[in-house]
């Protein structure tokens, strides 16, 4: 098993668990990459049957940060892993930090963007974190999180609203 961070209310490191030990007061962290190209679409992907949110569009990247990694070495890690996409921290845009509580989460979520104009069907994805992979025009994507947010994670959700305001 990989080692997670337990961190505090502030965000910092106060000890190390196992995956799957985690007990509902441990915060840890999360990492996701929100790709975006020109035109202001959002690349979401929707999560595979063994995943968290099974068929559920979550962002198009996301991972719980290791013990030995950053957000970025995580998400960066997490996007070859899923996506096959090779980039470095320096192509990430740094986004907000929210504190994620949900019945199935506790932990804070650093979101990053990366720009590109490649199709869906140009990465590699892997089948048993994504579905499909899928662009969503800004305006049809408002819609759709305004009238049918379940089709989306709660966190998801959450941070598109913020992202589409």
């Amino acid at each position: 098993m990989s080692l997670i961070s337990i961190v505090d209310e502030d965000d910092k490191v106060i000890g190390i668990k196992e995956r799957g030990t985690l007990a509902s007061e441990d915060i840890y962290r999360v990492a996701v990459l929100w790709i975006v190209n020109e035109a202001g679409d959002f690349l979401l992907a929707q999560q595979a049957s063994g995943k968290k949110y099974p068929g559920r569009w979550v962002a198009s990247v996301g991972g719980t940060v290791e013990a030995d990694e950053t957000y970025e070495t995580n998400v960066v890690k997490e996007a070859g892993e899923e996506l096959g996409l090779a980039i470095s921290q320096a192509d990430l845009k740094e986004g907000p930090k929210e504190r994620i509580r949900t019945d199935r989460s506790n932990h804070f979520s650093q979101s990053y963007f990366y720009l590109t104009d490649r199709s869906a069907d140009g990465f590699v994805i892997d089948k048993s974190e994504t579905q499909q992979l899928r662009w969503f025009p800004r305006a049809e994507l408002k819609r759709i999180v305004s009238e049918s947010p379940d089709t989306f994670s709660p966190p998801a959700a959450r941070s598109l609203r913020l992202f589409l305001m």
